[in-house]
C-alpha cells in the first residue's frame, strides 16, 4: 500500500537509513511475463543503516523472552562487569545531571536514538559533562563512598541489586551509585545483591505492531538531531559508521570542549 501510494516518489526512505526503489524486468524478459499474465513488483532495499536491525516479518510473526529459575545471592562484584545504567531520571539523587542534555533526541515519538546507558558512557570524558556530573548529588555520594569506601553492612532495601540476564550485568538498583563510580573510575569491589536468571534470553525477543512507514515520523526523526546543528546528511553517516559516537559528535557541534 505505502509503494503504490508513492510510486511517483521512489527511490525514497521508509525509515531512517532505509531506502526503497522498484526494478522491473525488461526486454524478453518482460515480454515473457507479460505473455504468460504474470505481473511482479521487484522492490528493492538500500540499508545503510548500521545501527538498527531491520527484517521482513508478517504481522502473525512473534518471538517472546524466555524466563528460567532465579536465585539472588549477596557477593562482592567488579564495577567493570556491570553495564552502564539505564532509566537514569529518578532515584533519591534527584535524576542524572547529564542526561537531560540529550532530551531532544527523545521527540520522536517513533525512534528511540539513544539510550542514557550509551549518554553516560559517551560523555564520561567530555569536559563540559564532567562538570555537570561533578556538581551533582550522585558525584556527592561517590566523593563519600571514595572517603569512607562502599559499606558491606547496608539494609537490603539500599543494597545495590544487579540482575544477570544473557551473561549481561544489568544494574536494578543503586544506577546512580553505580553509574557515578564507573564514570569517575573507582576500582574497588562493591557489595551487591545479585540476582542470576538461568535461560533468561531476551536476544529474540519482538512483538510487531501494525506500524507503517511515515514521512511525518522521518521528520520528526531528523528535527531531532537538527535542535543540535546536525544536518540529515551527517545523520545518515552517523548510521553507517558505528565508531561514531553521537554524544561526541553533538559535543563537537555545540563547541563543548571535547577531549
Amino acid at each position: 500500500m505505502y509503494i503504490s501510494k508513492n510510486m511517483d516518489r521512489l527511490p525514497i526512505e521508509i525509515f531512517p537509513g532505509v531506502f526503497i526503489s522498484l526494478q522491473e524486468d525488461k526486454g524478453i524478459k518482460k515480454l515473457f511475463r507479460v505473455l504468460k499474465g504474470q505481473e511482479y513488483i521487484h522492490v528493492n532495499f538500500e540499508v545503510i543503516n548500521k545501527r538498527d536491525r531491520f527484517e521482513i516479518l508478517s504481522i502473525e510473526d512473534k518471538k517472546t523472552a524466555k524466563m528460567g529459575k532465579c536465585r539472588t545471592v549477596t557477593e562482592e562484584i567488579d564495577l567493570d562487569i556491570i553495564s552502564y545504567p539505564d532509566n537514569l531520571g529518578g532515584g533519591k539523587c534527584g535524576g542524572c545531571s547529564v542526561v537531560p542534555y540529550f532530551r531532544g533526541l527523545e521527540n520522536s515519538y517513533a525512534y528511540h536514538i539513544i539510550s542514557d546507558s550509551d549518554i553516560v558512557e559517551q560523555t564520561k570524558n567530555i569536559p563540559y559533562f564532567i562538570e555537570l556530573c561533578r556538581n551533582s548529588r550522585c558525584h556527592s555520594t561517590y566523593q563519600k563512598v571514595v572517603k569512607e569506601g562502599y559499606r558491606d553492612d547496608l539494609p537490603e532495601r539500599d543494597m545495590i541489586h544487579i540482575g544477570v540476564r544473557d551473561g549481561v550485568y544489568i544494574a536494578e538498583e543503586g544506577k546512580h551509585r553505580i553509574c557515578a563510580m564507573k564514570r569517575h573510575g573507582y576500582n574497588k569491589k562493591v557489595y551487591a545483591r545479585v540476582t542470576y536468571s538461568e535461560d533468561f534470553s531476551t536476544k529474540d525477543f519482538y512483538l510487531l505492531v501494525n506500524y507503517s512507514p511515515s514521512e511525518h515520523a522521518l521528520k520528526e526523526y531528523y528535527k531531532c538531531f537538527e535542535m543540535y546543528g546536525i544536518g540529515r546528511d551527517e545523520v545518515l553517516q552517523y548510521l553507517s559508521d558505528q565508531t561514531i559516537h553521537l554524544c561526541k559528535m553533538i559535543a563537537e557541534k555545540n563547541q563543548l570542549n571535547v577531549i
